[in-house]
């Protein structure tokens, strides 16, 4: 299995494994120090912007999309980050663009007034774009496309420091994450900080970094699952399958099958994507532990794949084209990649590439294969040559394509 370790979106686990503590402060300090789990097991908190920007970060799904779109309609400026986040993400939706535009555009004319900004708003302003209600850039004020893109990008980079220099727990772990292979001290500093205000992504990256050595000091086994276990008892799914990984692929001094499989079975009662994809492929290897059992496997899979999640139609495109865990079959990598993409994975535009080259079959329609291969180098040179735009048959097919309801081949045992 190559799910290990590399996400840093965690889910909530609704407080079955551990009782959220009543921390002091208001649901604006809870969220600026990360106890999202806290924020959303409230039951006489509000369901608002708050309640959809922590659930966001540890479940995004449908309930997390649809209460969004709620505070969006209402008028809370936060609800509609996370409204145009979901649209970004495909989580809990069909990703949208001229929602997730009238978002940008709604939220950057409202932020850029407020002198002074808290943290909050330098994180939301980082997501930010100069872009109209249709994506588009005015270049008039630019040397050219590149430029303005640059600048757009330093920007964004900036107000997210800006953000975690004034200690917005969020920001920190995704400053962390930028500098984890260019300054693993500084990215250890970042997530640290984070897992002390009570961020669980941030104990769980904090974790992986002592646990595979990417730490100054090395690896720390004992620290690394101390934290890790912290992280997963938070909520964090990644930390859960991390603790899984631990054993049955790192072999972290410490870990254990029984307590593999005991944090597999935990992510699988999430309800995320990431839980039914890491027990699916364990059915379908027989990992930790666990006995090969095919359609159970590709059943749990199946589950992932309902998600519509852009991360899960990716990875599970990727599965399909490699024939890990299921056998290979590149139409239906090509049939997950594209929903992918349509949801906002602009990775699966390689698995795209990949099938149409791999595949004889595709391989035939070369105007197919072409265009997805000139997208797949990042979309410059299609956009130069002016064939960045689908033509009207593949906008039918891409148009009438549902994330939500691809069927995967069954397996027998």
């Amino acid at each position: 299995m190559k799910m290990l370790l590399t996400a840093l979106v965690p889910v909530c686990f609704f407080c079955i494994y551990s009782t959220p503590c009543k921390a002091a402060g208001s649901r604006d300090q809870l969220l600026g120090n990360g106890r999202y789990q806290e924020l959303i097991t409230d039951a006489n908190a509000p369901r608002d912007g708050h309640y959809a920007f922590a659930r966001f970060f540890l479940l995004p799904d449908f309930e997390t999309y649809h209460t969004a779109l709620a505070g969006h309609n209402k008028g809370d400026l936060l609800a509609t980050f996370i409204l145009m986040r979901c649209h970004m993400d495909g989580a809990g939706v069909r990703r949208d663009q001229k929602i997730r535009w009238a978002c940008n555009v709604k939220l950057r004319k409202a932020l850029e007034k407020r002198q002074p900004r808290s943290a909050l708003d330098s994180y939301m302003l980082s997501y930010l774009s100069e872009a109209d209600e249709n994506g588009a850039i005015s270049m008039s004020s630019f040397k050219d496309s590149s430029d303005a893109y640059k600048i757009a990008g330093k920007y964004a980079r900036e107000h997210l420091r800006d953000s975690a220099k004034a200690g917005f727990a969020q920001a920190l772990v995704e400053v962390g994450a930028k500098e984890q292979q260019s300054s693993p001290e500084s990215a250890i500093k970042h997530y640290r900080e984070a897992a002390e205000m009570g961020l669980a992504s941030g104990m769980k990256d904090l974790g992986f970094m002592l646990a595979v050595g990417q730490a100054p000091r090395g690896k720390d086994a004992a620290q690394a699952m101390s934290w890790t276990r912290r992280a997963a008892k938070g909520g964090d799914i990644y930390a859960m399958v991390n603790l899984a990984a631990f054993y049955e692929r790192l072999k972290v001094e410490g870990s254990s099958e029984q307590e593999a499989q005991k944090w597999v079975e935990n992510a699988v009662a999430t309800g995320h994507s990431l839980g039914f994809m890491e027990k699916g492929l364990a059915l379908l290897n027989g990992s930790y532990g666990y006995p090969i059992n095919r359609p159970a496997g590709v059943a749990l899979l199946q589950k992932a794949a309902a998600t519509g999640h852009s991360f899960a139609l990716g990875q599970l495109a990727y599965f399909y084209s490699d024939g890990i865990g299921v056998k290979k079959n590149h139409k239906m990598s090509l049939l997950l990649a594209k929903a992918a993409w349509i949801q906002g994975n602009t990775s699966s535009l390689k698995t795209i590439a990949w099938c149409y080259k791999k595949d004889p079959q595709l391989a035939k329609d070369k105007a197919a294969a072409n265009y997805w291969s000139l997208l797949a180098t990042g979309g410059g040179l299609a956009f130069a040559m002016g064939r960045d735009k689908p033509g009207k048959e593949l906008a039918t097919e891409l148009a009438n394509l549902d994330p939500f309801t691809i069927k995967l081949p069954k397996e027998t045992e």
